[in-house]
């Protein structure tokens, strides 16, 4: 009985953390995975995503509050989440389909951002 009761616990703590992740990463994007530098018009350097790293996705908006980042205890909390949501459902290939809101999309031939929302 004991068991039961224990497993069952176990079971409904891991649906609300699931659950909660889904809550707070619903507002979710791609952002790119590194940036650089690169030669724009009239010679000026631009910062730009860096192609070779792609886009990842990132569940959480930064969120600064009373001085303490709140954006990295959220990453490190749901971390096994993040990663089993980016190896299934965002997986960094699909940012080309544009389904998904995509933070400082970069576009290589006109040099220029674009949010796609």
């Amino acid at each position: 009985m004991k068991k039961q009761r224990l497993l069952l616990f176990g079971v409904a703590l891991l649906t609300l953390y699931a659950t909660s992740y889904l809550i707070v990463s619903r507002k979710g994007f791609y952002e790119p995975a590194a940036y650089g530098l690169l030669q724009g018009p009239n010679g000026h350097p631009i910062l730009a995503p860096k192609a070779c790293f792609g886009y990842d996705w990132m569940p959480f908006e930064h969120q600064a509050s009373q001085g303490i980042d709140a954006t990295w205890v959220t990453f490190i909390f749901y971390f096994p989440m993040l990663a089993l949501d980016r190896a299934v459902w965002h997986r960094p290939d699909l940012v080309d389909t544009q389904r998904y809101r995509t933070k400082n999309f970069f576009n290589y031939e006109k040099l220029e951002y674009s949010e796609i929302k």
